[in-house]
């Protein structure tokens, strides 16, 4: 399921969560933010660590971790997907390990085409469209 509405208290439109899916037994929740021109409004001193608080959020809120529990009761992994991030090379090496240790595993939008490209049942055309898209939207960002 996608775009899952998460209503706010007292009424009205609230959060959404991503996606929820199942594969057998595995549960996952996955909240995606993917961009190409990423901003940051922290100081580099605390640029790593905000910049990893920040995509924390939404898998603190208890609203949707309420919402979560409704599909899923309290065992569920959390996944984020991630595009190109505000951080030097350093610390975007060292993103997927820090969101590890918060419990949520963190995929790069970029692996999963690659992964796309591998698969002998997935269309090839579609998805070598889908990574030559991604390839030329990250190069223009890094102009």
């Amino acid at each position: 399921m996608n775009n899952i509405k998460v209503p706010k208290q007292g009424g009205g439109m609230g959060a959404e969560i991503d996606i929820l899916g199942v594969k057998g037994n595995k549960k996952i929740w996955v909240e995606v933010s993917v961009s190409t021109s990423p901003r940051c409004n922290h100081l580099k001193e605390v640029r790593f660590k905000e910049t990893v608080n920040d995509y924390l959020k939404d898998f603190k809120r208890r609203d949707k971790l309420d919402k979560v529990s409704e599909y899923f009761g309290k065992r569920y992994e959390k996944w984020f997907i991630y595009g190109k991030l505000a951080l030097t090379k350093k610390e975007t090496a060292l993103f997927p390990k820090e969101m590890e240790k918060h419990g949520v595993k963190a995929i790069y939008f970029g692996d999963i085409f690659k992964e796309m490209r591998n698969l002998k049942q997935y269309r090839l055309d579609s998805a070598r469209g889908y990574m030559n898209l991604f390839e030329a939207f990250h190069e223009t960002a890094l102009r």
